[in-house]
């Protein structure tokens, strides 16, 4: 499996703290995405790399990721989207209801805050649901991860940090038909 050692690397690089022996003991049972995805979050999620989400139930609190348990944020950002929906009027939304949980920016947002600290939260696609990783937020460690995932039909949504005004023109383009 080649490509799983691949992987391997390209995560190691982009996750300093990943101990990456405890993966190599206890390969995915196959290459399918479904295994991959399982024992990628056995694995990561048992050193505080790997957290899941669903969606419908995230609200933008800072992910329990072990990169992130010392970093205090200078700001709260999802108090900051509330303040932003609150304003808004939600039946004019140009995005159905039932999506709209998946397009708020709470990730992009986070991101802002954490560029100082050179590391950014993703998560990984095609899934409903999020599964999210804090990685180095460094371009070249990023297109090497995403072309790892790629083998697996998978790849990253590296959400793009979005500043104040930027979080605002996002919602109000979310909320203006």
């Amino acid at each position: 499996m080649n490509e799983v050692d691949n992987l391997l690397i390209a995560l190691k690089k982009c996750m300093p703290l990943l101990d990456c022996t405890p993966l190599h003991a206890s390969p995915p049972l196959s290459p399918g995405q479904e295994d991959i995805i399982n024992w990628l979050y056995k694995h990561l999620n048992q050193q505080g790399l790997m957290v899941y989400e669903e969606w419908k139930e995230y609200f933008g609190w800072l992910p329990e990721l072990s990169p992130l348990s010392t970093i205090i944020l200078p700001a709260d950002p999802a108090g900051y989207i509330f303040s932003l929906l609150e304003k808004v009027d939600q039946s004019m939304a140009a995005v159905h209801a039932s999506e709209l949980i998946y397009t708020m920016p709470w990730l992009e947002h986070i991101n802002f805050y954490l560029k100082s600290h050179e590391i950014r939260v993703v998560d990984i696609l095609p899934f409903e649901n999020a599964f999210i990783l804090c990685i180095q937020d460094d371009d070249a460690s990023m297109r090497q991860l995403s072309i790892c995932l790629r083998a697996f039909d998978m790849d990253i949504n590296t959400r793009e940090p979005l500043d104040q005004s930027q979080t605002s023109a996002m919602l109000t383009s979310l909320f203006t038909e």
